[in-house]
């Protein structure tokens, strides 16, 4: 048997190693933000998006200077048409005093709902932070807590697990996972048995994922909270909904990000979670496998290729080269459709490296 040419060897080493090493995630990501741009899926009508915006505070200076308060009287609206589950993006601090003098008003509202969930932070993996925030919700009167686990890099990028994290030695729900434990009958069976999986798996803080967002800013139904209060929304908008309460103006000083990251830039908060909440409940998250599970399985693909064009004569190597292409561009979007990440650039530039050191030779 004769000695395979070294050219056969470097193209799918190299490729390998890049993706292992995730040098081409951002284009990557490029990519898929391209594609879903172009195929947008339509927001389940499950999920109501409350925003207390300028002109809440406006019209409700207790959103400014009696947040707690303000806050209040906007469960208690939502306690009049039952909405499902309601969720409150929002944190306070016990040591303000403008929020100290309503915090017990508030927890009221909370209770008499009876259907709340809260968000806690924990970061950079300070358990102890988190723990004082999950003590705080719990005295408001959440009845469950989410955790958003974030870490903020050299690049001030804010990077966190949504599905769950450890905390105290357990696993606690993370904030869109929370609103859709409480969902009941509005999450359908399979999902519910998905979610479940997820929130039981032992890996679930650090299993990569990416949501398949539904589209970009104001996707989600979203509603002034000043209009609630007035009561100018009808009541059939809240009933058997998962109401999801935030600020709605995005920090000046964190980009939020995902591995999908252009797809959130034009995103707040409050309106990512929503969205995660949507995506969640309707299944759409990719699933990515390990990073060098993916550089294997592009280093054999590219090998097996330039294997196959070695032992052809040339003009069926370069018409197999064309294929090749073609074969890519269908696997990213067959990919795409079935919500499965694929390292597609690595391909499409180590394809015609190959078939032009084939075709030299």
């Amino acid at each position: 048997m004769r000695r395979l040419p070294l050219h056969l060897f470097v193209v799918p080493v190299l490729a390998a190693l890049l993706v292992g090493f995730d040098v081409f995630g951002p284009f990557d990501t490029r990519l898929y933000d391209q594609w879903m741009r172009l195929h947008r899926r339509a927001p389940p009508a499950e999920i109501v998006l409350v925003h207390i915006d300028g002109e809440s505070e406006r019209r409700y200076p207790d959103f400014i200077d009696r947040r707690p308060l303000a806050l209040a009287r906007l469960v208690d609206r939502l306690n009049q048409v039952k909405p499902r589950v309601i969720g409150v993006y929002l944190h306070f601090d016990p040591r303000d005093p403008r929020d100290r003098e309503g915090l017990p008003v508030l927890r009221e509202a909370l209770l008499r709902h009876g259907n709340t969930v809260g968000k806690a932070f924990a970061a950079d993996g300070a358990h102890m932070s988190a723990e004082e925030g999950f003590r705080h919700a719990e005295k408001l009167g959440f009845r469950t807590l989410g955790v958003q686990l974030v870490a903020t890099g050299e690049d001030n990028v804010i990077r966190g697990g949504y599905y769950a994290t450890p905390l105290a030695g357990a696993l606690r729900p993370a904030f869109p996972l929370a609103l859709l434990q409480q969902a009941g009958d509005l999450v359908p069976a399979p999902r519910r048995a998905a979610l479940r999986a997820a929130f039981e798996s032992p890996a679930a803080a650090s299993e990569p994922y990416v949501f398949a967002f539904l589209g970009g800013a104001r996707s989600i139904r979203t509603i002034n909270a000043g209009d609630v209060l007035d009561g100018e929304v009808h009541p059939d908008a809240w009933r058997d909904r998962i109401v999801l309460i935030g600020q709605s103006e995005q920090d000046t000083e964190i980009n939020l990000t995902t591995p999908v990251s252009g797809w959130a830039q034009d995103l707040t908060i409050d309106e990512f979670e929503a969205q995660a909440a949507a995506a969640l409940l309707t299944g759409h998250v990719f699933r990515v496998p390990p990073a060098w599970a993916s550089a294997l399985g592009i280093g054999g693909l590219l090998f097996g290729f330039a294997l196959l064009m070695h032992r052809l004569p040339q003009r069926r190597a370069a018409l197999l080269g064309g294929l090749g292409l073609l074969a890519v561009v269908g696997l990213h979007l067959l990919a795409y459709r079935l919500l499965f990440w694929v390292p597609a650039v690595a391909l499409f530039i180590a394809l015609p490296v190959q078939l032009h050191a084939e075709l030299h030779r």
